[in-house]
């Protein structure tokens, strides 16, 4: 991760622990996945737990970069006020 946005300049390493709360959106994001998936499957009549858990291992593990850091965006565009004319 950056030190600085290359935008605005704003720091982003702000103090120690600041992205621990970004745990709570990674969590909230990674069951909305999981509850997406099992919806899919249920829907296209395909459900089977063997293959829920499979492809649910793959899926997660294949969206957690993104997640990761997206997951920490929301949490500084929640704690940081965002200033246009900065």
């Amino acid at each position: 991760m950056y030190n600085n946005c290359a935008v605005c300049g704003q720091d982003l390493q702000i103090e120690v622990g600041f992205y621990y709360g970004a745990m709570y959106v990674s969590y909230a994001l990674t069951i909305a996945i999981i509850v997406s998936l099992l919806t899919a499957l249920y829907v296209f009549d395909i459900f089977a737990i063997e293959l829920f858990l499979i492809t649910d291992v793959l899926v997660l593990i294949a969206t957690l970069p993104y997640v990761f850091k997206v997951s920490r965006a929301i949490w500084i565009a929640i704690m940081i006020k965002y200033d246009p004319k900065a």
